[in-house]
């Protein structure tokens, strides 16, 4: 432990693979190690991310809560919180209770980025007020989820700033991902990457394959992520006769690798959205995007090149614009989202903007 050097710790809720989740690694990948030490822990479990993460030299721990009530893994984390004595907490969670024993275990600013509400129960509000209580500074994703915020825990929006997430668009352009097209250059690839809940539109997939195979498209929709919805959602395949169109791929770490054998990305989520991290990945990687609107999608893509936004839930107005604009995705110039995301989203201006926060409120 370098005593001159900013400690922060970063907390996660798990380790598998979520849009929050892969902002946090990024973030790990660009950091700045000369003036800050970086520890990342895990509340409930590892996965994928927690590895990329150690392997990039990070001291990481996993905390092995049951559930969000779990009174042994709060005293688990203000243990490991106590040996480490950090300047600074970031937290990019959501779990009740959890900043109150937090900031009883360290006296230190605590900063938390809101990714978004999907887990978020009526039941728990009361809970995450008084975390929010003891919360020095929200960072939000984008301006919808800062007025949201607001509007639900009652904090002033000059204690809340927005802050874009960011990639480095060039893990997405590496060419060595490029592979060749299927002998029927007919065939359209789709991808949708994301958790298999009901409310980021796993249902919608099967609906959306039957949509496509009524108006007479040939495709295949590849699926990556895992869920409580996949068995379900694999049933309703099925029962649809679309499973020769959908491969359900299970969770896979390496998301620039299934985007540069995709044609198109879908996104299907039924929430309003805090951000869509996966939109601006498909877009640095060339590959257009056909999006569900609401929350800060439009602020993420409304103004992309080869992105159509469309009513929350309509797949088969989804349908029809695959099937209208397939020749244009399928010979698109994937160097204008490339550009895009470079301009808009780039890692290093969300670094420095972080970082800058954390000179700042270190000195609290």
């Amino acid at each position: 432990m370098n005593n001159s050097k900013i400690r922060v710790i970063q907390i996660l809720a798990c380790g598998n693979y979520g849009g929050a989740e892969r902002s946090v690694q990024w973030f790990a990948q660009e950091a700045d190690k000369t003036q800050f030490d970086y520890y990342f822990l895990f509340l409930y479990r590892g996965g994928t991310i927690r590895d990329a993460i150690s392997s990039m030299g990070y001291p990481t721990a996993v905390l092995g809560w049951k559930n969000g009530y779990s009174l042994s893994g709060r005293l688990r984390l203000i243990k490991t919180m106590s040996k480490i004595n950090p300047h600074l907490i970031h937290d990019h969670g959501m779990t009740p209770l959890s900043r109150i024993f937090m900031k009883l275990a360290t006296k230190t600013p605590i900063i938390s980025t809101q990714h978004g509400f999907g887990f978020i129960k009526g039941n728990t509000i009361p809970f995450l007020r008084l975390d929010d209580s003891v919360t020095d500074l929200v960072i939000a994703n984008s301006n919808f989820t800062s007025q949201k915020y607001s509007l639900l825990f009652g904090r002033p929006m000059s204690k809340i700033k927005t802050i874009y997430l960011g990639i480095n668009p060039d893990n997405y352009r590496d060419t060595t991902y490029t592979v060749p097209r299927t002998n029927d250059k007919k065939k359209m690839r789709i991808a949708f990457i994301g958790r298999m809940e009901e409310y980021k539109g796993a249902l919608q997939i099967p609906l959306l394959a039957k949509a496509l195979l009524d108006k007479g498209e040939d495709f295949v929709i590849n699926v990556v992520g895992d869920g409580p919805m996949m068995e379900k959602c694999k049933s309703l395949t099925s029962n649809l006769n679309v499973s020769d169109n959908v491969r359900y791929l299970g969770w896979k770490s390496n998301v620039a690798e299934l985007l540069h054998k995709s044609d198109m990305l879908v996104f299907l989520s039924l929430l309003e959205e805090s951000f869509g991290l996966v939109l601006i990945e498909a877009l640095a990687a060339g590959v257009p995007v056909f999006a569900y609107s609401g929350g800060g999608v439009d602020e993420a893509i409304g103004n992309a090149p080869f992105s159509w936004v469309i009513p929350k839930g309509d797949y088969e107005q989804m349908a029809v614009l695959i099937g209208k604009n397939k020749e244009l995705c399928l010979n698109c110039d994937k160097s204008a989202g490339y550009q895009y995301v470079k301009e808009k989203f780039n890692i290093r201006r969300y670094i420095l903007e972080i970082e800058q926060i954390y000179q700042e409120y270190s000195k609290k």
